[in-house]
């Protein structure tokens, strides 16, 4: 109790005979083809809609897809000028840097947990054009 005094203890044990089980296992399994399924759905259509140049490494494990862009692509303004507009969003990179520089300003962080595999398609599309006109606009 001096160390947590707050947590129900029906709860804990309740996860305690889930896991104890091994009913998590199963669910594991199910949710890694789950996520695979959506992974790869993004990678094929980030192959099919951004342009030559664009680089990016599909991931083991995790939800997120990290996207480099070419320097002259500022994704914080892209996102704020037209990528909402297209109905699609991502997380600037230069929100992870730290001190304010401008390191990954040309790069975005894509999730792939959420959307169905058409949608994926759909949202690379779009997200796609858009990169592609900005890149003509900065040429």
């Amino acid at each position: 109790e001096s160390s947590d005094i707050n947590t129900a203890t029906f709860a804990q044990r309740t996860v305690s005979a889930y896991l104890g089980a091994g009913h998590h296992v199963r669910h594991i399994e199910t949710i890694r083809d789950f996520y695979r399924e959506r992974r790869d759905a993004m990678a094929s259509a980030l192959s099919r809609h951004f342009p030559g140049g664009a680089r990016w490494r599909t991931p083991a494990s995790g939800v997120f897809m990290w996207v480099e862009l070419a320097e002259a692509i500022d994704t914080g303004e892209l996102l704020r000028e037209t990528a909402l507009e297209e109905k699609v969003a991502y997380v600037p990179g230069n929100v992870f840097c730290v001190n304010g520089t401008r390191l990954g300003s040309n790069c975005m962080r894509l999730n792939f947990s959420h959307c169905h595999p058409a949608q994926i398609e759909e949202g690379i599309a779009r997200l796609g054009a858009v990169v592609k006109r900005a890149l003509a606009r900065n040429l």
